[in-house]
Formats: structure tokens, sequence, C-alpha cells
């Protein structure tokens, strides 16, 4: 699924005020934006720049991500690309298929 300029732009701008930079020696590498109520978290976003990949970085914040939910006994949902490897990722740390739509899947933990 290709997405326009338009779109890239909204998705990046959409609960910007939930996003944090992910910082790696005072260099932005990244960018988590998470949006969490009573009920539930939804991880929005997770991008690490292509230099700093596979270096276990998307792990690491995945991982702190959910053990401080499950601490606070909430369920993290998020949507995932049909074709994006970060599916194996988040199947790995423990999330399961809950819904399909044309183009992601929609994953939970918890």
């Amino acid at each position: 699924m290709q997405r326009s300029e338009e779109e890239h732009k909204a998705r990046v701008l959409a609960h910007l005020e939930n996003g944090q930079l992910v910082v790696l020696e005072n260099t932005p590498i990244g960018l988590i934006k998470v949006v969490k109520s009573d009920r539930v978290w939804k991880l929005l976003q997770l991008q690490i720049i292509p230099e700093q990949q596979g270096n276990g970085i998307a792990t690491t914040l995945v991982t702190n991500l959910l053990s401080e939910a499950r601490c606070a006994s909430i369920p993290v949902v998020l949507t995932v690309l049909k074709n994006n490897p970060a599916k194996r990722l988040y199947e790995q740390l423990g999330l399961s298929i809950t819904g399909e739509q044309e183009f992601v899947y929609e994953m939970q933990a918890g």
C-alpha cells in the first residue's frame, strides 16, 4: 500500500502530542507514538531510521511499553501493515492478531 505525501504527513501529525523522539547519543533516530487511556494503550507509530534498524532498539521500546502496560493491567493494541516485517517482532514479543483489514493486521497484548 503506497501512501500519498498528504496521507503520510497526516499520519505523522496525528496525535503528535503523544509522540516521543527516540534519541541515541544525542541524535534523534526515531519516533514512538502511544495514546494511553484508562482502558487501552494504542501504539500508533514506531519508526527507527534505517541505519539503526536491527540493533534491538524497537525491541527494547516495545518490551518496555508492554511491561509498563502489564503493570497497569492495560492491554496494548496496534495495527501493522501485512507486509511489514515488524509483525514478526510484535509476535515474538507476545502480541497476537485479533483482527484484519484489507492492508493491516490488528494486534493486541495483555
